[in-house]
């Protein structure tokens, strides 16, 4: 028995990578983004244990270049519209970006000057507010960022 709005793993990976791959509008559930987490992260494992056997650090650079090219965009839009899952707005995503990295940024650039611990502290926080979200559960029916395409609701109860 299947929950309402669970997907199988090969559904997550055709949703994200074939019919969502770059949008950023609607929702997605919690097991289309821990399927998709699971997989890019079981994918990183395995080319840092098989590539540098194939070849040198070349082959190695481009080849994790071209899987994060590839990966990082449908794994940006699916964490956004999981955060619309939730009913958050996918801006809130993006703020996470700006608050981890633009004081690192400023930094390496001599403008600001940040305490690595701070930092870390700052990564830390944004890193498990992100991990909160992504757990959360999915709101259940319509909300402003459309209907929920995966929950299936059985009314023949009530019939």
């Amino acid at each position: 028995m299947r929950l309402g709005n669970s997907m199988t793993f090969k559904e997550a990976l055709y949703s994200t990578f074939r019919e969502n791959y770059g949008t950023f509008q609607g929702r997605a559930p919690r097991s289309e983004y821990w399927f998709v987490f699971l997989f890019l992260t079981l994918l990183g494992f395995g080319l840092a244990q098989l590539l540098p056997q194939l070849g040198g650090l070349g082959f190695l650079f481009v080849v994790g270049l071209l899987c994060f090219v590839v990966g990082i965009i449908p794994f940006i839009a699916l964490t956004v519209r999981r955060f619309h899952d939730v009913g958050l707005s996918g801006w809130w995503y993006l703020l996470s970006f700006v608050i981890t990295y633009a004081p690192l940024g400023l930094q390496s650039s001599g403008i600001l000057r940040v305490d690595e611990g701070i930092a870390s502290l700052l990564v830390a926080c944004v890193s498990l507010a992100t991990f909160f979200v992504t757990i959360w559960p999915s709101h259940v029916g319509e909300n402003k960022y459309g209907e929920n395409p995966h929950c299936v609701i059985d009314t023949s109860a009530f019939e």
